[in-house]
């Protein structure tokens, strides 16, 4: 009994090869429609205005034509183009009626069928702003037990805001994307995205900042005979607090403290706002420019005593 021939696999390989490149090119060379999402490109030669609000990213296009052409187009970033240089309020425009407008190399055998979506759009420019905001941050930072966070820097400290002025002209300060940290117990730096606004055009430059987490071991350090200040008198009255000085407590970073001393702390009566006939004993505010946790008086109380100044004629 004779063995079968052995199969030629090369062969066969060849051959299925073969049949597959003749299958595409018959099918590449027939007539077919594709829809394809397509930029759109809006051109403002006016420097002096800047869309109020953002465009639509793409815009649908049916295609028409061979199929090796729409293979190719995928390759050649065709766009819808729409130039608003001489808009200076709002303009709405039919895209369905100006197929023209659909931008792509005119040695394809493509044609655009039909704008698919949208139909239309109604656009509205502003006057173009620029400024530099200052950056806040929000983020949300839990130390390890016996640290504390004492001072949040972005780097750099502002942004620069470009966009319509009514959205341009309102802004105080800008903030970067929340994060929260738990359980820190050293200094570190994280890179935030700056928050943009949901509804108006606007870019920003850098887009992104690194915010610098400043951490510290707690401490506590007291500072003696702080004078106790009285501000708001008027000139009617003579006014001297009991104690003129006093010590204080404070709380805050280890860095912060080692290097705090009596100058960088006020003590400060409030007369026209805490005193009224018959009151005795106030309240004094701690003020400081650094960044500590809390600062804490020794007398919680103070005796003001209170004269009438006298006049000349007296």
């Amino acid at each position: 009994m004779k063995k079968p021939a052995p199969t030629n696999h090369r062969v066969l390989i060849l051959i299925t090869a073969l049949a597959i490149i003749f299958w595409l090119m018959i099918k590449l060379s027939n007539q077919f429609d594709h829809t394809l999402d397509i930029p759109l490109q809006i051109t403002m030669n006016n420097a002096d205005y800047i869309l109020k609000y953002p465009a639509p990213d793409k815009i649908r296009v049916k295609f028409s034509g061979r199929g090796l052409d729409l293979m190719r187009l995928n390759f050649y970033s065709p766009m819808y183009e729409i130039d608003l240089s001489d808009v200076k309020d709002r303009s709405t425009r039919n895209l369905a009626a100006h197929k023209e407008y659909v931008r792509f190399p005119k040695d394809l055998n493509v044609e655009v069928k039909s704008i698919v979506t949208p139909h239309e759009i109604t656009f509205e420019v502003d006057e173009r702003r620029e400024r530099k905001i200052k950056l806040a941050v929000d983020s949300q930072v839990k130390t390890s037990p016996g640290f504390t966070l004492v001072d949040i820097r972005s780097i750099p400290d502002s942004i620069t805001v470009t966009g319509p002025a009514s959205y341009v002209d309102t802004l105080k300060a800008l903030k970067v994307i929340e994060k929260e940290f738990t359980d820190r117990d050293r200094a570190f730096q994280d890179l935030h995205e700056i928050q943009r606004h949901s509804r108006f055009f606007s870019e920003y430059a850098p887009s992104q900042a690194n915010i610098d987490f400043d951490i510290q071991r707690l401490s506590e350090k007291v500072l003696e005979n702080i004078p106790v200040e009285v501000v708001n008198v008027g000139q009617d009255y003579e006014v001297v607090p009991l104690p003129a000085n006093v010590d204080i407590t404070v709380k805050g970073g280890e860095k912060i403290l080692s290097e705090a001393v009596q100058s960088d702390f006020r003590a400060i009566i409030n007369f026209s706002r805490d005193w009224s006939p018959g009151v005795k004993h106030v309240k004094a505010e701690i003020e400081t420019d650094l960044p500590i946790l809390n600062a804490t008086p020794q007398h919680q109380k103070f005796e003001i005593i209170v004269q009438k100044r006298r006049t000349r004629a007296e």
